[in-house]
C-alpha cells in the first residue's frame, strides 16, 4: 500500500507521525486520523482518493490493481459516525 499526497508517497508507520505532520491533517480529529491509518496500513487492491475539504487529494494506493473511488469528505467528523455506527453512520454522514 502507498499513500500519496500531491503526488509525493507518505511513510506511514506505527510510530512515525506522518500523518499530524500533513498540513490538512494535523487539525483533523484523531478518529479521522486513526481511520486513514488503519485503513491505509490493510489497503490491498485498488485506490481510495479522500478529496479533503481544502480542496487537496488524499491517496491510498494498493500494491494489487483494482476499482478506485473517491470520497469528498466535506467535514472530518463524519468518519466518527463511520467508526461509532458502521455503514448506517456512512449513511448518515453522507445525508449531513
Amino acid at each position: 500500500m502507498t499513500l500519496v499526497q500531491d503526488g509525493a508517497p507518505i511513510s506511514l508507520t506505527a510510530r512515525s507521525g506522518a500523518l499530524n505532520r500533513l498540513p490538512e491533517l494535523k487539525d483533523a480529529p484523531a478518529a479521522f486520523r486513526t481511520a486513514v491509518r488503519l485503513m491505509a496500513a490493510n489497503w490491498i487492491a485498488g485506490t481510495l482518493i479522500f478529496e479533503l475539504p481544502s480542496g487537496r487529494e488524499l491517496r491510498m494506493e494498493g500494491s494489487k490493481p483494482g476499482p478506485e473511488a473517491r470520497i469528498v469528505v466535506r467535514d472530518f467528523a463524519f468518519m466518527r459516525r463511520v467508526l461509532t455506527a458502521g455503514d448506517i453512520g456512512f449513511a448518515e454522514g453522507y445525508m449531513a
